[in-house]
């Protein structure tokens, strides 16, 4: 079989096995191809299939890449037998969907685990007050610096640099970069001083240099997201100077004008700290730090409510509030949001 590189490195590959005792005949299928092979079956064979590494007789190997597996199914002329989706967190079994028995699993590095759990990848050391963004296409994490872009390709764990053409970047502290799927450009943006800088990968250079007398920001760990719908990039929230915000600030890319806008609806506590995720019409926003006055020496505390920023109407909704029993907690600025199963990560 000649399966195509980048569908197999960047998604799920369907392998069956059909076993046909009538025909004599064993196919193997992979994705839309399939290859078939005279054998000579019974009802009362019994098959072992194995899955990388092995210790089976003339099949003993432990060099084989690395892969992932799920959704292990046996079908027989009644239906579904046994289904292991391979899908737990930790452990050495996995438990067949269909019986309940459990299945033992040698060596196991569970994929959910690990998107639970924090890894560290890679050690960079960057010049400069550095900010990072994300190019979910790619999977690639962008890193500004003063002097370069760092990119980080997550599928190849490996790290490229470009020296800026058109000189140091002066970076405020807390300063935001920011990467726009639609537009595929890479942002830095200095909310202080209202000042939205382009980087070109081409030519290695930014259209705009920042200016400012300040040395760090008055909009910590705002939440920040581009819309198609008014060509805008969305600024909320932010601490700085003992004071927590919930303003929303829009930088129109066409026009170039920098406004706070008027918004309505349900009252969006001051904060920072939160996560925000897209949509079509707007951004979901959960959790976050802050207090109802906006001032950190009144009653400053944890936050939980999901809202939703309305981008025509200019609305927040509050959607519910989770109910936190343990050790409180604030999310990473990022949420992703599963529309077709009608969910969050984060």
């Amino acid at each position: 079989f000649n399966i195509d590189e980048k569908k197999l490195l960047s998604g799920w590959t369907k392998f069956r096995i059909k076993f046909n005792i009538k025909a004599q005949k064993l196919t193997l299928f992979v994705g839309n191809e399939f290859f078939s092979q005279p054998i000579k079956l019974s009802s009362n064979n019994c098959f072992k299939i194995l899955f990388g590494s092995n210790d089976y007789l003339d099949f003993k190997t432990n060099d084989v890449p690395p892969m992932k597996l799920r959704d292990i199914e046996i079908t027989g002329a009644k239906g579904v037998i046994s289904k292991w989706l391979l899908n737990e967190r930790n452990g050495s079994n996995a438990r067949d969907e269909v019986s309940g028995n459990m299945a033992k699993v040698i060596n196991p590095l569970w994929i959910k685990k690990m998107h639970c759990n924090w890894q560290c990848l890679q050690s960079l050391t960057v010049n400069g007050a550095a900010s990072v963004t994300f190019n979910a296409e790619s999977e690639t994490l962008y890193i500004t610096g003063r002097d370069s872009v760092m990119s980080y390709s997550v599928p190849l764990s490996k790290v490229t640099s470009a020296a800026y053409q058109s000189g140091e970047q002066f970076l405020i502290r807390g300063n935001q970069s920011y990467y726009s799927r639609d537009l595929k450009k890479l942002f830095n943006i200095n909310v202080d001083q209202k000042q939205v800088s382009v980087f070109d990968f081409n030519s290695r250079s930014w259209n705009l240099k920042h200016n400012s007398s300040a040395f760090e920001t008055n909009y910590w760990h705002s939440n920040k997201f581009y819309s198609p719908i008014d060509s805008s990039l969305y600024i909320i929230g932010g601490y700085g100077q003992f004071a927590y915000k919930n303003d929303v600030q829009r930088y129109n890319l066409r026009t170039k004008i920098w406004e706070t806008i008027k918004v309505a609806g349900d009252n969006l506590v001051p904060r920072y700290l939160a996560a925000l995720g897209t949509d079509k019409g707007g951004a979901y926003m959960i959790g976050g730090y802050g207090s109802i006055t906006g001032q950190q020496i009144l009653n400053p505390k944890n936050l939980y409510d999901l809202v939703y920023f309305d981008v025509k109407e200019r609305t927040f909704k509050k959607i519910y509030e989770l109910n936190i029993k343990g050790e409180d907690f604030v999310f990473a600025n990022s949420l992703v949001i599963n529309k077709k199963s009608n969910s969050y990560y984060a």
